[in-house]
């Protein structure tokens, strides 16, 4: 997980520069700044991604399946703009019936909207508003 943290931190930092460079109107000089402000961005995504596949796992315990703990996927953040691939766990033996699959299957992405929701409001609590600009639109 250490390697995801790394990457999806830097994909991060490349967003934040890509934010205050303004898209690349302005020059931005690399710094810890960057990296640091690359940490609420891969925080937060690896936070959901946790969540979702904790969702799974804690469930396959409670029906007493067999599961591994997470496995998360690096991957460079030049080459994918997340900096990861995501992340998976291996369940090692079948599901006995079909409330088992559905409750499995449905645990991942209600645990990561649990997470997702209270981190989209306080994102955009943190957001300025500003007026569309109108020069050149025509």
């Amino acid at each position: 997980m250490a390697v995801t943290v790394v990457t999806a931190t830097l994909a991060g930092a490349d967003h934040y520069a890509s934010f205050i460079s303004e898209f690349g109107r302005r020059p931005v000089a690399l710094s810890w700044s960057l990296v640091f402000n690359g940490f609420w961005y891969s925080g937060t995504f690896l936070g959901i991604l946790l969540a979702h596949e904790l969702g799974h796992y804690l469930f396959c315990r409670r029906y007493q399946i067999d599961a591994s703990l997470p496995y998360f996927i690096p991957l460079p953040p030049f080459v994918f703009l997340t900096g990861t691939l995501g992340a998976v766990i291996r369940i090692r033996e079948p599901f006995r019936t079909k409330v088992e699959l559905f409750d499995i299957g449905i645990a991942g992405p209600i645990a990561g909207l649990l997470v997702l929701l209270p981190a989209l409001f306080y994102g955009l609590s943190l957001s300025t508003i500003i007026p569309s600009p109108t020069e050149g639109l025509i």
